[in-house]
């Protein structure tokens, strides 16, 4: 497993390529503000991914120009882009949920050439957990020839059959994202280890966006983007 940036991360997906992003309840958003960054560099790039619970922030530029999006869930938030008829944009890809990891599969019809998960940090075995959506991850990290992991400090190791070693990513980034009541979160937030306590951590955070105007600060509202 190789620690790198979002936008390093970004960069590793091949132009012309097949990517599948995450779907149900994972929403990696530092790796999707950096590919809204990053998304003049594709020209062919096709996007799977099933039904997600998020916004699809990763459509918001770029769609039809740069990248293709396709799914075989059709959630009510992009239904207006199926309303559009655009081939150029977005298209359905009928299939049932068992057939999912035979059809997204290096020996199936689409053949992912990366995949982006979100995961725990390792623990002390070297394993990473899925955490909170498991779904069709593990068989999509076993078939993909580039496996990319958003790190979520705050991703709870679960039970079950959700633990991945993490000799099996290629790519990975940690990020930070913290709550305050129900006021704030931090946002793609790389931090070094060992990790800093709260305090400490707050301190240089703040001192750092002392001198990046990219900080946003919104009293009644989320750290939309925090860049460091």
């Amino acid at each position: 497993m190789k620690i790198v940036t979002p936008h390093e991360a970004v960069r590793a997906i091949p132009d012309d390529g097949v990517a599948v992003f995450p779907h149900g309840c994972i929403e990696p958003t530092a790796f999707y503000a950096a590919f809204q960054d990053e998304v003049e560099r594709f020209h062919g790039l096709t996007v799977y991914s099933g039904l997600s619970f998020g916004t699809y922030p990763f459509l918001a530029t770029g769609l039809g120009t740069h990248f293709r999006y396709v799914t075989w869930q059709a959630a009510p938030q992009i239904r207006g882009l199926f309303k559009e008829n655009d081939p150029r944009k977005v298209g359905f890809a009928p299939m049932r949920l068992s057939e999912i990891t035979r059809i997204v599969n290096r020996n199936g019809p689409i053949k992912p050439d990366a995949v982006v998960v979100q995961v725990s940090p390792p623990n002390q075995d070297g394993m990473v957990s899925l955490g909170i959506s498991v779904g069709l991850y593990r068989d999509f990290i076993d078939t993909a020839r580039t496996v990319i992991a958003e790190i979520n400090a705050n991703m709870p190791a679960t039970h079950g059959n959700s633990l991945v070693p993490a000799e099996k990513i290629d790519l990975a980034f940690e990020i930070v994202l913290t709550r305050f009541g129900d006021q704030f979160s931090i946002v793609g937030f790389q931090i070094a280890q060992p990790r800093l306590p709260l305090l400490q951590f707050l301190s240089q955070l703040l001192t750092k966006c002392e001198r990046d105007d990219t900080f946003e600060f919104q009293p009644d509202q989320e750290f939309r983007r925090v860049r460091i």
